[in-house]
């Protein structure tokens, strides 16, 4: 499997929660600088890969998307051994 690739910047907030929680989980990414000063979100190849230009933004194999929360709830769901890290009942 190749690995997990994470768009985004370290002094993000929300992308280091992806980041986080992908070690928490054991699971190999390639952490790919998306300079937003320098204007990388809005460079074709990027916007091609997310049309919302936003960070964090993750690819696993074929799959895209582009929320902290949601991303590492995906992460969580799809590749946790375990359950605690994130709730299976959406009311708690």
């Amino acid at each position: 499997m190749a690995p997990i690739e994470v768009y985004g910047m370290q002094l993000s907030a929300p992308c280091r929660i992806v980041e986080m929680t992908a070690e928490v989980l054991g699971l190999e990414y390639e952490f790919k600088v998306v300079d937003l000063m320098a204007g990388e979100h809005m460079k074709p190849e990027f916007l091609a890969l997310n049309p919302m230009h936003n960070i964090p933004t993750i690819k696993d194999g074929d799959f895209v998307m582009n929320e902290s929360r949601a991303a590492a709830a995906y992460l969580v769901n799809k590749y946790a051994k375990v359950d605690n890290l994130y709730p299976k009942d959406a009311e708690v």
